[in-house]
């Protein structure tokens, strides 16, 4: 085991922000997008810090809370633990399979041609930390939340999380032609995650090339784009629900026009998929749920965002003529790099094309178990849960996921004001993170801390009349919400009185 200077640094830092609970709370969201950094190495494997910061919080604020007498009431818990066995029920029965090739884990994804038959083996079982990880996150903050508050400070820890990672971009932005500007950059990686061997000295674009790819301390460009797609949720949410001044409204959007062109920067496939999807949600929820918002909040936000948009085209015209050779370079770049990466014989393209359809192939030898959780590798998280854990444990983790999408939708008309927002918030935040890290990552996509931090957010969302902080001001309002409902319910309908 190696621990680095970065790992002191962290761990130290942990420790002090556990005696305060609400900068715990900023740290804790922090560190979930810290991936591509390494606090130690056990063996082979690097402990992230994510994986840290959660057993603080267990340890230190959780402890033996994590589970109640009736947590099993619920169906987002039930389901997501009935996933968690039926991982080790396929992993069991994989021991039993024969005659089935894989795409194995330790293989490369450009090999995805190359396959072997199915080997199960004990030592394999290690594949089952991620999904474990993931469903004890979920409980661990799920236990953690007790207010509204806590709801809000996350919320909050969100939005502080995004600073320092605009200052890296901009200070790596800024240096990228600077002499040695590739050493320093790798200095910059070799110090947060020293056991990864990455040489931007050999990148044919220098530094920008590696900047450009791998930007910062979140990870590839994919990860990277499915941060900057939950902060586009979050930005976008509050510019749309939230009560605001016309200062915070002009700061929302300078975030998101910020965001925007990081995005475009990138130069990533599924940050530039994901921003469409993104896009159709936001406007799906927006269309169906603004009016449970107040009008006049709903009234000025909107009024703000459709004149801003004017006076959007009439900027952004002359802006694209003045600089219209360099965003025609920019634009070479992302053919030359990205989509002749993607449309390539061995473009990523034609790999994630070739290891989906493997893993349909494998979940059609063994459609009820799969082949064993981790025993065939895919580049999304749908296709490798159909090969590994077969329909069985493919609905339970998606039934898990809409049930946390549907609920906080269903309950959103009768909570409070100041958890509206939040909710609408966190729901947009989730559809995108779940769609879009699991359509688009494989193994890991289970392993990323904001996915397990927003679940369970939508899951003390669902049960708000429990949270510690509710006023009886808010349950008298809900309970006449309850009570009009019911006076203007039919006879004939009076069956669904038995759902209130």
């Amino acid at each position: 085991m190696s621990i680095s200077v970065f790992g002191i640094i962290y761990i130290l830092i942990t420790l002090a922000l556990c005696f305060k609970r609400k900068w715990f709370t900023y740290w804790f969201v922090f560190s979930n997008s810290l991936y591509y950094t390494s606090v130690l190495t056990v063996g082979d494997f690097p402990v992230k810090p994510c994986y840290v910061s959660i057993l603080v919080m267990f340890f230190v604020f959780v402890r033996s809370n994590i589970l109640t007498r009736n947590s099993f009431r619920q169906k987002d818990i039930s389901s997501l633990f009935l996933f968690l066995v039926w991982i080790y029920v396929s992993f069991f029965c994989s021991f039993f399979l024969k005659n089935i090739q894989v795409l194995p884990s330790d293989s490369s994804l450009s090999d995805y041609s190359n396959l072997q038959m199915l080997h199960a083996t004990w030592g394999s079982v290690t594949q089952t930390i991620f999904p474990l990880y993931g469903i004890f996150s979920y409980f661990v903050i799920k236990a953690y939340i007790k207010t509204k508050q806590d709801i809000k400070d996350f919320t909050r820890g969100y939005v502080l999380s995004f600073i320092p990672l605009v200052i890296t971009v901009i200070v790596l932005f800024i240096f990228r032609n600077v002499i040695h500007a590739s050493s320093l950059t790798q200095l910059f990686f070799s110090f947060i995650y020293p056991t990864y061997s990455r040489n931007v000295e050999g990148n044919t674009y220098g530094s920008i090339g590696d900047i450009a790819r791998t930007f910062t301390y979140i990870g590839e460009a994919s990860y990277t784009a499915k941060y900057y797609l939950v902060m586009v949720s979050l930005f976008v949410s509050m510019l749309l629900y939230k009560k605001n001044t016309n200062f915070q409204k002009t700061y929302l959007l300078f975030i998101f026009l910020l965001l925007i062109a990081m995005i475009t920067i990138l130069g990533s496939t599924t940050a530039y998929v994901g921003v469409i999807m993104l896009g159709l949600i936001i406007a799906f929820l927006y269309f169906r749920y603004h009016h449970i918002i107040p009008a006049p909040v709903v009234r000025s936000n909107s009024n703000f965002m459709a004149l801003t948009t004017i006076f959007g085209f009439l900027i952004i015209i002359p802006l694209v003529l003045i600089f219209y050779d360099k965003i025609m370079f920019f634009i070479n770049y992302l053919l030359v790099n990205n989509v002749d990466k993607i449309a390539g014989d061995e473009g990523s393209g034609v790999i994630r094309l070739g290891t989906n359809l493997i893993g349909i192939n494998v979940f059609l030898q063994s459609p009820l178990f799969g082949v064993g959780y981790g025993h065939n590798r895919t580049t999304s998280y749908f296709s490798f849960l159909l090969s590994n854990v077969g329909i069985v444990g493919f609905l339970l983790f998606n039934f898990f996921c809409w049930y946390l999408i549907v609920m906080s939708l269903k309950k959103l008309k009768r909570m409070p004001g100041d958890l509206k927002v939040h909710c609408m918030i966190y729901v947009t935040m989730f559809i995108i993170t779940y769609i879009i890290n699991c359509s688009f990552s494989g193994t890991v996509a289970i392993a990323f801390g904001w996915v397990w931090s927003n679940a369970a957010i939508l899951g003390s969302l669902i049960n708000w009349r429990g949270l510690e902080d509710v006023k009886d001001d808010d349950l008298e309002v809900d309970y006449k919400k309850r009570v009009s409902y019911k006076l203007s319910v039919s006879p004939g309908n009076k069956k669904w009185l038995k759902k209130i």
